[in-house]
Order: structure tokens, then sequence, then C-alpha cells
């Protein structure tokens, strides 16, 4: 399995906020079956690389979200039925941060997950 060290491209690093690991590691053991775990997992990473490389994504595979304090939105990438979610960063040049991963197999974005990114931006905006 992949572990959560920045991954730094021709465009971006991706830095993963504390706890992404982790919510990773718990939602990759809801997907059934087990065979389905490692491509979900690279294909998660595949598009997180391509990301840091400036390349665009299919607009179902990088989604608007919710909405950030500052007024901007924050993003999920949808490889069903897990979702990574990110925001773009205004305090750190060319940086995204990876908040955390969910199991998501409902529509409406729960109120825990905006709150839950929302933390996460203001420990990582403030640095």
């Amino acid at each position: 399995m992949e572990n959560n060290k920045d991954i730094v491209g021709q465009r971006f690093t991706i830095k993963f906020c504390d706890g992404a690991q982790k919510s990773l590691d718990k939602v990759i053991k809801k997907i059934a079956p087990t065979g389905k775990r490692k491509t979900v997992i690279a294909s998660i990473f595949a598009l997180l690389r391509r990301m840091a490389d400036g390349n665009r994504l299919a607009s179902d595979s990088l989604v608007e979200e919710g909405n950030l304090p500052n007024g901007k939105n924050f993003k999920a990438i949808k490889k069903f039925p897990l979702r990574c979610y990110l925001w773009y960063s205004s305090n750190h040049i060319n940086v995204i941060f990876v908040s955390h991963y969910i199991h998501k197999d409902y529509k409406k974005l729960a109120q825990r997950e905006i709150d839950r990114v929302c933390e996460n931006w203001h420990t990582k905006e403030r640095e």
C-alpha cells in the first residue's frame, strides 16, 4: 500500500495532513472484494501524481465538494467507493493538501467531512 509521503510533481507538491494515512487504512478495509483494494489505491495515487504534474483530471474524477473558510472550494478525487478530499493551498506556493479519505456510498456530503477538511485547512494554512 502506498504511504502518504509528499508527491513532488512538475507543477505541484502534494502534502498529506495528519491522519490522512490512518483514514486511508481504515477506509480501504471496507472495500470488498479484497482484490479490488490495491486497484483502488493505485488509481487514487495515479490521479494524485497526475495532479502533481499539472495534468487535468476528468470532470467526473475531480469534483468540487464544499466550501473552505476562505470562500474557496475543496475538492474530492472520486474512485468509487473512495473519496480523497483535498484543496489547493492559498498560502503555500504550488501545494495541494490532502485532508483525508472516506468510504462514500451516499450522495450528500456529510457535515463531519466538511468540518474535518476545514480543521485541516486551519492547521495547514496557518503554518
